[in-house]
């Protein structure tokens, strides 16, 4: 599940690792640290390692995971439970797809938190994006009702979507 990741990941984001100062920006000489070149060193760290870079990225990835938790919670509630005003229950390839992304979803935020347990910042950044296309194709699936209207439900997926898009540029 796509909270489940999420909270590993917290977890990872709050853990202390001896000997490594997320907030030091001095070199041991004294002079500053050259952001570029951080940058290119971590691309290189070593497992569990946490550098400025990965940490941010690790913080944006948390909130995309928890967006689309939320994200697939709601379509679960409001277009899926069979008691909803706003299920779908006609057009079973739009169901099909629902799932399908819905389980995908799963185990892209897996993907996307082992990245940073073996500390790749550019699969972390890959995997951010890949999370978000599929969290944003699935908020388009969910944001219109049984007979492909809008409803009172609409709204809410829209703005996830836009929420969605407007973290991923964040990544960018």
């Amino acid at each position: 599940m796509v909270s489940d990741a999420a909270e590993e990941l917290k977890e990872w984001i709050s853990e202390e690792r001896p000997g490594h100062n997320l907030t030091q920006s001095i070199s041991e000489n004294g002079e500053e640290k050259d952001p570029d070149q951080e940058f290119w060193d971590s691309l290189g760290s070593s497992p569990n390692e946490m550098t400025p870079e990965l940490l941010n990225m690790a913080k944006i990835a948390l909130k995309q995971m928890k967006l689309v938790s939320i994200l697939c919670a709601a379509g679960k509630k409001r277009r899926l439970v069979i008691n909803s005003e706003g299920r779908i229950t006609s057009d079973v390839q739009r169901l099909d797809r629902i799932a399908d992304l819905g389980k995908d979803l799963s185990g892209l935020a897996d993907d996307l938190g082992m990245a940073f347990y073996d500390a790749q910042l550019q699969e972390a950044m890959d995997a951010h994006n890949t999370l978000t296309t599929v969290g944003v194709k699935l908020a388009q699936l969910l944001s219109l009702d049984d007979s492909n209207q809008e409803d009172r439900f609409t709204v809410w997926f829209e703005k996830c979507e836009k929420a969605l898009i407007e973290q991923q540029s964040q990544n960018d």
